[in-house]
């Protein structure tokens, strides 16, 4: 809708331990490197699972601990909507203004990080 750029300069930032932990599901084609693009994490295990419906079954879930504390911008969403496409790039672009790693998103889904190859390091299960 029409006042949602306004929204996002509103956010409020929030910070999240370094030690939390961050899941995404092994990527055959790039391996257990952290992605040099824009990228979602879930907070937890099943959450990694959920978010690969069909997609990649037999997938292993890659556990990842931040280098240092995460700062993201919290994406409000309705009564547990999830974030769209369009609030996920306005909300990276918000983080990037402000010098921040990404955004929160709403409900269980996790976060958004802008270059996770800068702030995430792999456990080595």
């Amino acid at each position: 809708g029409g006042g949602s750029s306004e929204e996002v300069r509103s956010l409020q930032e929030v910070r999240l331990p370094a030690s939390t932990m961050l899941y995404s599901l092994e990527d055959a084609s790039r391996g257990v490197e952290p992605s040099s693009g824009a990228e979602v994490y879930a907070l937890n295990h099943a959450g990694a699972r959920e978010a690969a419906v069909g997609t990649q079954r037999g997938a292993r879930v890659l556990q990842w601990k931040p280098v240092a504390p995460l700062r993201l911008l919290r994406l409000e969403g309705g009564g547990g909507a999830e974030a769209s496409e369009e609030d996920r790039q306005a909300a990276l672009q918000e983080a990037a203004a402000r010098g921040l790693d990404g955004a929160l998103l709403p409900g269980v889904v996790g976060v958004v990080l802008r270059e996770p190859a800068e702030c995430l390091a792999l456990i080595d299960d």
